[in-house]
């Protein structure tokens, strides 16, 4: 309702300027809940879709649903096309406009979108070491690779074993009792304390338990990917496909990850990270 309200007041003052219908007006998102288990930092959507809404009167066609993915990259060229301008600096991002002006439709639009992680919670395993994800969504799909599927995803346990845990108003709290790569909430705490529950054993792998290397979702079925497909024969084309052209951006860009593991290393990690001080710190997506 806050924000709601605060677009309003935005919204309003371009009316008053005479500006609302020459001025794009954009909202959207950082990342998906956090303090969820495959919330936020996760490549899965409710870890990394987040809401996309763009208003230009004549320029976009009022109502229009897009189905392809789009990233939040996208936006700076679309920016730019809109001034008549076009970027110096050759970005990864597309112009958006072909796909959303009067009279277009989406596949005009790239039919994937790229997510990646590393590092979330600087401390959140021995050595600082990240958790390198790469991901690549379709309308139908999602494929992910866990580059490291020896660490933990959301982070060493540290003080959280099967015979010892903080308080529940600890784990509600302070983000770095364990698992540090989900933020404190009093979800995660009441996990923590059922964690040994027989019934919660599928939950913890959603949530903290270690992955596979491989994960591969059809969309179409199963929109919140609870079943993974890496490994069923019927969809190993789908599987090769979108690894090859996940690998494909990744080699084209040089990401780090390909390179000797260069992100596990300074300058990418710090070798020292001292532990903040606040009892509810709030890390910030890196």
């Amino acid at each position: 309702m806050a924000f709601d309200a605060a677009c309003a007041v935005l919204i309003a003052e371009l009316e008053k300027l005479g500006e609302l219908d020459n001025t794009i007006v954009v909202i959207s998102g950082d990342h998906g809940a956090p303090g969820f288990p495959r919330g936020k930092c996760n490549m899965h959507d409710f870890g990394s879709r987040v809401l996309l809404a763009i208003r230009w009167p004549k320029h976009i066609a009022p109502g229009r649903d897009v189905n392809r993915p789009v990233s939040l990259i996208d936006l700076a060229p679309t920016f730019l096309a809109a001034a008549g301008l076009k970027s110096q600096d050759d970005p990864n991002g597309q112009n958006l406009l072909p796909g959303i002006a009067p009279g277009s439709d989406d596949s005009k639009l790239r039919p994937w979108v790229l997510i990646g992680r590393e590092v979330h919670v600087g401390s959140a395993r021995k050595d600082n070491l990240p958790y390198p994800i790469r991901a690549i969504r379709t309308t139908d799909h999602l494929y992910v690779i866990n580059f490291k599927p020896d660490r933990w995803p959301m982070g060493d346990p540290f003080a959280i074993q099967a015979d010892s845990a903080p308080s529940f108003d600890q784990l509600a709290n302070d983000t770095y009792t364990g698992f540090r790569d989900i933020d404190a909430s009093p979800t995660k705490a009441w996990m923590v304390e059922h964690r040994n529950d027989e019934k919660m054993a599928t939950f913890l792998d959603f949530a903290w338990n270690k992955r596979p290397a491989e994960e591969l979702y059809d969309l179409r079925k199963d929109p919140f990917q609870m079943n993974n497909l890496a490994g069923n024969p019927e969809y190993e084309s789908v599987r090769k496909k979108l690894r090859t052209a996940l690998m494909d951006e990744l080699k084209a860009n040089k990401d780090p990850r390909l390179t000797n593991d260069a992100f596990d290393r300074p300058p990418y990690i710090a070798t020292k990270r001292r532990r903040k001080k606040s009892k509810s710190p709030t890390p910030k997506t890196q």
